[in-house]
């Protein structure tokens, strides 16, 4: 079975899912770059998004720009998409647009699997600790839950 997609680091899983989100918008890395300027993010111009999604690879085509955290969480509220959405690129759409599960041997999903799960726990333990995602963020908001609800109960 053919493989679609190779992930070899999570900044590529990152890449191909916001190549494959902006194909489906129809936006170019310039339009990208705009709307990331509107959002708050004009620091991630038309040439550092190119720089992101070509990753300056070295002589044997390893990426050397990694997606930060910081990008990451920028690109995700521009395009108002969950982070995790461009962390776990399962869904490949084909020409004709329908959704469907991108073929992968078990090893590969194994591995895939491993790799985001491993980047997604390292970009959760890089988040402030007043961001809602963050470890942190999650018991204040389960704190909140559980106070609400024993002062409903009363």
């Amino acid at each position: 079975m053919e493989t679609h997609w190779r992930v070899d680091s999570p900044s590529d899983g990152v890449v191909w899912q916001l190549k494959e989100i902006r194909k489906k918008r129809g936006w170019s890395a310039a339009k990208l770059a705009e709307e990331c300027a509107k959002a708050g993010f004009p620091q991630l111009t038309e040439s550092v998004i190119a720089n992101i999604e070509s990753g300056r690879p070295d002589k044997d085509g390893k990426r050397r720009r990694a997606v930060s955290v910081d990008e990451l969480w920028a690109f995700a509220r521009t395009l108002d998409v969950p982070m995790g959405s461009l962390l776990w690129p399962l869904i490949n759409r084909d020409a004709g647009g329908d959704a469907a599960l991108m073929q992968f041997t078990p090893r590969e999903l194994h591995l895939f699997v491993h790799r985001m799960q491993t980047a997604a726990a390292e970009l959760l333990d890089q988040l402030p600790p007043d961001h809602p995602e963050s470890e942190a963020g999650r018991k204040e908001a389960a704190r909140r839950r559980r106070e609400y609800y024993q002062e409903g109960s009363e």
